[in-house]
């Protein structure tokens, strides 16, 4: 493995992966923010000027038919099953309080954001035929805390008492994942937050990286880098990364999964086909709409 040094090497290779990455993405982008455009009924596309003589009326169709999926996905928890042989007692032991063990994190990662993760995982299956999820743990966010500000310490401090990991789930439109034959090859994740989370999150480590500890309402853009052997994380348009050093995982700790689709198709566009696709690509909820 390359040294942290030999790392900060390769830091332009990687960002400029990232770029390459993105840019295959543009088209499945479009396709998402359409889609929301549908499920929030906000009409632009092919819609008449306000006029006293007209009455614009938006069909809900396509919002209704979203939700009545979404609630009917939502309606149970989710249960973590892990598989075993059934002659093994051992196994089977083990198993059931590897079960619980997940359980109990999933619940208690949704206890920190006050809402169940399950609910936004479903939102983004339904609406954009894909989900993201990173996993996170609670060590790091208390190592990254330090040297930032007290209120930020205390609060790292507190969920790494709760719980060892946290889930976020990502917007997939924020995310880019490099798929081959074996799976998740590479991921990069690049969203715009505002700079005070980053000086929370990253304490010392933001303010080398040039963040301005006056303005914690600036809107900058994150970036996120993961293969099998690195991790980075960097400040688009500031020079130097806030992190970069070796993958201690034995995987890309993220989840990245076409919900509905097929890997068949060479776009990434046409690979995610989702809930609403058919009432999308055919135009009809324009021509709902009067």
């Amino acid at each position: 493995m390359a040294s942290k040094s030999n790392l900060k090497g390769e830091f332009a290779n990687i960002k400029k992966r990232c770029e390459d990455l993105a840019s295959e993405y543009a088209a499945r982008n479009t396709m998402c923010d359409e889609l929301e455009k549908m499920y929030l009924m906000d009409w632009t596309e092919g819609k008449p000027e306000e006029a006293s003589h007209v009455k614009l009326t938006i069909s809900p169709e396509a919002r209704n038919k979203a939700l009545g999926a979404i609630r009917l996905l939502t309606a149970a928890d989710p249960k973590f099953s892990v598989p075993t042989d059934k002659n093994n007692p051992e196994e089977e032991e083990k198993a059931s309080a590897d079960e619980k063990a997940a359980n109990a994190i999933w619940y208690a990662s949704g206890r920190i954001r006050q809402n169940p993760i399950h609910y936004d995982l479903v939102t983004s299956t339904v609406l954009f035929g894909e989900m993201q999820i990173g996993v996170t743990a609670t060590a790091d966010i208390l190592e990254h805390a330090k040297g930032g500000s007290k209120a930020a310490l205390k609060r790292a401090e507190q969920i790494a008492a709760a719980t060892p990991y946290v889930f976020e789930v990502f917007d997939p439109r924020t995310g880019y994942p490099e798929f081959d034959e074996y799976g998740l090859a590479s991921f990069y994740r690049k969203s715009t937050i505002k700079s005070g989370k980053v000086l929370d999150d990253w304490g010392e480590d933001a303010l080398l990286a040039g963040m301005n500890a006056g303005n914690r309402f600036e809107d900058v853009d994150l970036c996120e880098y993961w293969d099998n052997a690195v991790h980075a994380v960097w400040i688009d348009g500031k020079g130097e990364p806030l992190y970069i050093g070796e993958n201690i995982f034995p995987c890309i700790p993220i989840v990245a999964q076409i919900t509905d689709g097929s890997s068949l198709h060479e776009s990434e566009e046409y690979r995610r086909q989702p809930f609403l696709y058919s009432l999308w690509k055919s135009k009809l909820w324009n021509r709902l709409n009067l």
